[in-house]
């Protein structure tokens, strides 16, 4: 190591659970971490290993993980996408760890339907304290689960909310006297939020918390709700300091925005595996100008589009997806820029046929353009900010090292020399 040079500190959730694998929880309390954690774990296939929902028994994590390796075959490990094994080495930090291992899985339901356009994953875990966690899984990696996202943009309720609904429901009505949070990454985020706006007084009286990592925001019918205004103030929105995805719709103020891992762009920032931590805590940064630019921009845009034309983009864009020959979403985020560029230019070649694509385009190069004020004005206001720290930090550095100066002076006063061929009485 360099001299002068820190220890590196940070570290990322996988880092987190190898590191924090012997501490209980009465050692260590439940924090924002493990939510993510929890979220993350929720997007392993175990519907693969739990063939009967209904009549499925109760199970620890650690026998949950144990069967779900059981099944991995190594032909099938190798084609999944570099996002996906990163679970799975979550899962090997966490399936034997004291901390983690004996969460007990109590409901499963998962629902993956093209006639009903429904991705959904819902998770019930019980806590060493007795709480529950409620997990809902975001997107996976299948082109019909970015459709049901897309479809949030019109639809007042989506499949996969009401059915986060009746889940929710269905584990707090077996559970009736346990408090609980409920939590997701992604549309997961959305799902935990949506959930929780039909609970009755008595059941928000036990919700400790709902977690919406990088989560978007609520239809407008919903977030002007009397649901939402009850449990808003349990709501924990956690995003990365460049979020594009959850600030997305109509949400409240952020609770906190994550820094990330040095080379991360604006779409893997999205990723919870980049984000970084210190200690038992997310490492906090201020938001980008970026994202509030695009979070402005981009509410202004679908607010902007009636009902039936945000409907109509959306089947049409899809359907161009179809047109183009992607079927899967890890094809579209290899190369994000190159499938983009396919997909725009074949929507512009549709623009004859169909009206409202040209009139989303024109409504977008609007919307960006009305709210360019606030990256600019956000921007200035960083660097502001700063340069001011820099100089704060530079003016410490200098009292520092007059401070350091001066008590070094005062040491070679303070030190008697004896003169040579003197004794001293």
């Amino acid at each position: 190591m360099a001299e002068g040079k820190k220890p590196k500190t940070e570290k990322t959730i996988i880092e987190y659970a190898y590191e924090n694998r012997d501490k209980t929880f009465s050692e260590l309390p439940f924090n924002d971490i493990d939510n993510v954690i929890l979220s993350e774990i929720s997007y392993i296939s175990f519907e693969n290993v739990i063939a009967d929902e209904k009549n499925m028994k109760p199970m620890t994590l650690h026998e949950l993980l144990l069967s779900y390796f059981h099944g991995i075959r190594y032909q099938e490990y190798r084609k999944e996408s570099s996002w996906f094994k990163k679970h799975l080495f979550l899962a090997l930090a966490i399936f034997d760890s004291p901390r983690y291992r004996n969460l007990k899985l109590l409901d499963f339901h998962n629902v993956f339907s093209e006639v009903t356009e429904a991705q959904f994953t819902g998770m019930c875990f019980l806590l060493p304290d007795k709480s529950l966690s409620i997990v809902f899984r975001g997107t996976d990696n299948s082109i019909l689960g970015w459709k049901e996202d897309f479809n949030m943009i019109f639809m007042d309720e989506t499949t996969g909310q009401r059915l986060a609904r009746i889940f929710l429901k269905r584990c707090l009505k077996r559970h009736p006297k346990r408090p609980f949070r409920v939590m997701g990454h992604s549309k997961g985020g959305v799902f935990a939020v949506y959930a929780c706006l039909a609970l009755s007084d008595k059941d928000i009286d036990r919700l400790v918390a709902v977690y919406s990592n990088d989560g978007p925001g609520l239809h407008t019918s919903k977030f002007e709700s009397a649901g939402y205004e009850r449990i808003k103030n349990k709501i924990v929105h956690i995003v990365p300091k460049d979020s594009i995805i959850g600030i997305l719709l109509h949400h409240d103020k952020i609770t906190y925005a994550v820094d990330y891992q040095e080379g991360t762009d604006l779409i893997t920032a999205h990723d919870a595996y980049t984000w970084l931590i210190e200690g038992s805590h997310f490492v906090k940064k201020p938001r980008s100008p970026i994202s509030y630019y695009l979070d402005a921009s981009l509410l202004d845009l679908v607010e902007s589009l009636p009902y039936d034309e945000r409907k109509q983009f959306v089947e049409i864009f899809f359907r161009t997806i179809d047109q183009v020959g992607y079927q899967t979403a890890v094809e579209i985020f290899d190369d994000f820029a190159t499938a983009m560029k396919k997909v725009i230019g074949t929507l512009f070649k549709e623009m004859r046929k169909d009206k409202v694509i040209g009139t989303v385009v024109k409504a977008t190069i609007t919307s960006f353009r009305k709210n360019w004020g606030i990256y600019s004005t956000k921007a200035k206001a960083l660097k502001e900010k700063q340069k001011a720290k820099r100089l704060a930090e530079e003016e410490k550095r200098k009292e520092a090292l007059k401070a350091q100066k001066k008590k070094k002076e005062e040491s070679r006063k303070g030190i008697r020399i004896p003169l040579l061929g003197r004794k001293e009485k």
